[in-house]
Formats: C-alpha cells, structure tokens, sequence
C-alpha cells in the first residue's frame, strides 16, 4: 500500500498520511470538509462552556484519515475517548495512526464497520457523534481506492423503514445514522451532520425531527464541488418528482460574495460563514442551477467550477 505525508492546517500545521485508500486532501484548504467541521466545533465548544457542559467523549464514522477526530480534540480539551469508524478496513488503521501522532495519551478506538454499528454491538457511548456521509444515489464505486472509504452498507436502512420522501432526497444515510445515534449518544449528547446544501435546508430539518432530534444550525458556508464527476451524474438522475439538487456557477457566485459587505463594513471571504443561510443563498441566487444543468456544464468543460452550499447542523436529542 503506497503512503505519502500530506501537510494540513488545522490552523497549525499537522502532517497526516495518505494511502490510495483514504479521501485525498485537497490543495485548497477550503475545499475540504475538515475546516468547516473545525469552525463548527468551535462554536460548539464556546456553546457548551457557557452551559458548563464538556464533552469527553467523540465518535466519527466515516473518518477516512482521521482529520475530523484530529479537529475535534484540538477543540474540545477535555476529550478522553474517541472513537474511529470506517467501512474500509484499510483506512482504519492509518486514521488511527494519524490521531495517535498528536494525542497518544487519549483512550482510542478504531473499527471497521457501517455508520454507528460497531459501537451499538460493542456498548461504547459518546457526547459528540460527527458524521459527513456521502449523499450519492449509487453509492458511488465501492471497491476502487477511496471510493470505498467513508462510505455506508445500504443494507442498514432495511432496518430504517426509510419513507420515500428521505430516499428521494438522498438523506437516507443520515436519517439510518440517527437512528443509530440514540443507542450510542450520552444523555445530553449530539450529532453534528456535515451536509451539502443541495438539498433544501427545510429537508434536512424534518429528517432530523423524523428521527427524533432537535435542530440547531452550527454554520452555514460555501464550497466546490469536489468530484463532480462522481456527485453530478448520480444527483442529476435522481432529480424526479418535484425534487431538485441546488448547484451553484462557483467562480460567479464567488465574486457575488465577495462583494458584498456586511454592516459592518467587512469584506467576505471565503468559505463565506459570517452569512446566516437565507443571506447567503440570497446573494447567490441569480447563479444558481439544477443538477442536470450542473452536469451539463461539467461535461461541455471537465475545468468548470461548480459549486454548493454547506449546512453544519446539530442534532440534539430530544428531553
């Protein structure tokens, strides 16, 4: 298996390995989903300090490197225990390898297995589950390279009795992981989903409160698309019955945000948090496009910028 060291900035500078098996960081910082987790703990974590409440507990499925789990305990002090998940068997130990680089003296789990089910089996709890599953109708190719890795085992869902209004949106995954989360989370605990705001953010609302939590949004920014070769196909198929997948024209809707200036004179800049999600969407409105369409411009040129919205929400369970 080939390995090679990537440097990351988290905001300090750290130095994780890569296989052909794990998710591959990308050059631009703000391509990777690990800084919006990273800004959404933090707000998390001044949250929680107000209310007196650590969190010494953390569980991330679909870790791939172990970034997130790396992210979360240079937030959250007090972090003890941390489990690793992945249905790759061989990104499990190289996540667990760079986690052990930075904080060997942390009580450390690493499993291979779908969303949250090694932890139900084995009994192991946590006051803060991170989830940032793909949203991929055909699950993408499961045996080349990363593809298989941070992935899920659809037979879970069978479980789930998923309505067809979640499948539809392409949200079964979190709604099965939630359902999941309840056997897993400490009393007062939480999931935060990591979710691509092609889907209406109101959906994601009523998925949460379908599987019993509360919401409460941590952010709200803006991304490329990473591997719109794999994302746009799938996502343009399942546009069908009234549902629609939100994409952006990335380069115009950049310049749009930037812009524009907050009341206070600020200039935005990228990943663009400092909006609420309506201000936000408002601003990039005029660029916005469907899923067929997003495809389209990918395959008249492989060099197009797409882009899409991210949603950081928290799920709470429910007194």
């Amino acid at each position: 298996m080939t390995q090679r060291t990537t440097v990351v900035t988290l905001p300090l500078e750290l130095r994780v390995i890569e296989t052909d098996h794990t998710y591959p960081v990308k050059d631009d910082i703000w391509s990777n989903w690990y800084t919006f987790g990273l800004r959404a703990f933090e707000r998390l974590r001044d949250e929680l300090k107000q209310e007196g409440r650590p969190i010494t507990s953390f569980a991330t499925t679909g870790t791939s490197n172990g970034i997130d789990a790396i992210a979360a305990s240079l937030v959250f002090e007090n972090l003890q225990e941390v489990a690793l998940i992945d249905l790759d068997e061989r990104v499990v130990p190289v996540a667990k390898q760079n986690y052990l680089r930075y904080f060997s003296g942390k009580n450390v789990s690493a499993f291979a297995g779908s969303l949250l089910e090694p932890l139900v089996e084995k009994g192991i709890t946590a006051d803060l589950i991170y989830a940032n599953l793909p949203i991929l109708p055909n699950g993408g190719d499961l045996i080349q390279g990363y593809r298989r890795s941070s992935r899920y085992e659809k037979g879970l869902f069978a479980q789930a009795k998923t309505e067809d209004w979640i499948k539809n949106y392409l949200l079964e995954p979190y709604y099965a992981l939630l359902l999941q989360a309840k056997d897993v989370l400490t009393p007062r605990g939480s999931v935060i989903c990591s979710i691509g705001g092609r889907i209406p953010y109101s959906v994601i609302e009523q998925v949460i409160e379908k599987a019993g939590f509360k919401t409460q949004k941590l952010l709200t920014g803006f991304k490329v698309q990473t591997e719109p070769w794999e994302v746009l196909p799938g996502c343009a198929d399942a546009e069908k019955d009234g549902v629609t997948f939100d994409f952006y024209r990335y380069d115009e809707a950049v310049a749009a945000l930037r812009n524009h200036r907050l009341s206070s004179g600020k200039i935005l800049e990228e990943p663009f948090m400092d909006l609420n999600k309506e201000e936000l969407k408002k601003i990039i409105e005029p660029y916005k496009i469907t899923a067929k369409q997003a495809h389209e411009m990918y395959l008249k040129n492989n060099y197009a910028k797409i882009g899409h919205v991210v949603h950081i929400v928290r799920a709470m369970k429910k007194d």
